[in-house]
């Protein structure tokens, strides 16, 4: 694994890790790894997929998104003035801008299809890039796991009192229960929400590629339901509920691999 900068433009340059695979089955291949929300390219178990197809001859690249707030060293927040401005709409563009600049910059060789994996928040991004006309005619498949099948806060457990407090202070307290610490969300990620509350569903509909859904049955903070809405709006998907496994799939820093996760690669390579 090397560690690198890839720049996007417009000053913006993503902190990356490269996983190159020694000897690539395909070499104009390349996999792009996505992380979910408050977390960062080096979250739990995104190591391991990255590590799992660069020994099976597909490198892979794991971005940090440029607002993410994460530092992936430590996985402690070291910017919450990005975190409070990380919109779902942003990611995607910045995804977008990445996929662009593999295809055509040769920055990784030449680049000729792109796998897109992406994990909670970070399967909406993965399916938004997937279905933009710039970029999806080099996008061979794409993997999406634990993701929720919209947008709209109340599905995250916004509640009306919360809007008001949102609205009139121009944030909202945010508790990140793995680090123990609390931060601000800006009201851009409320604006950002509710202007296309249904935009994954637009996402899988549009999509011109195979898509697989990998979902624990025992996901309590994205539901198995949100996996199977996905499934049914894709013409070409493929869904693989992975009994007994949570939201991250039993994985942590401290223990980054786990049986499910195990499972849910089999699922991936058979895919892939």
């Amino acid at each position: 694994m090397k560690e690198i900068l890839v720049k996007l433009g417009n000053g913006i340059a993503l902190k990356s890790d490269w996983y190159r695979a020694p000897e690539a089955v395909d070499r104009g291949k390349v996999a792009v790894i996505c992380h979910g929300f408050s977390a960062h390219r080096r979250f739990a178990f995104l190591p391991e997929i990255a590590k799992f197809l660069a020994e099976r001859g597909i490198s892979s690249l794991i971005p940090d998104f440029s607002r993410n707030g994460m530092d992936a060293t430590t996985g402690q927040l070291t910017d919450p003035e990005g975190f409070s401005r990380n919109t779902f709409e942003h990611e995607r563009q910045e995804l977008v801008s990445l996929i662009d600049v593999i295809s055509k910059d040769h920055v990784f060789g030449e680049v000729k299809s792109i796998i897109v994996i992406g994990h909670s928040r970070g399967g909406v991004s993965a399916l938004g890039a997937a279905s933009d006309s710039q970029v999806s005619h080099v996008i061979e498949r794409v993997s999406v796991w634990s993701a929720p099948s919209g947008t709209e806060p109340s599905r995250f457990g916004l509640t009306e009192e919360h809007r008001r407090i949102w609205e009139e202070l121009g944030h909202i307290p945010y508790p990140i229960q793995r680090l123990g610490i609390e931060t601000a969300l800006g009201l851009e990620i409320l604006e950002d929400m509710e202007r296309e509350p249904n935009r994954v569903e637009r996402y899988v509909r549009s999509l011109s590629m195979p898509l697989q859904i990998i979902h624990g049955t025992k996901d309590v903070r994205v539901p198995l339901s949100c996996g199977q809405q996905l499934a049914e709006w894709g013409e070409q998907s493929e869904f693989e509920p992975i009994e007994g496994a949570d939201h991250v799939f039993q994985c942590s820093r401290e223990f980054p691999s786990s049986a499910y996760l195990e499972e849910a690669l089999k699922a991936l390579f058979r895919f892939l």
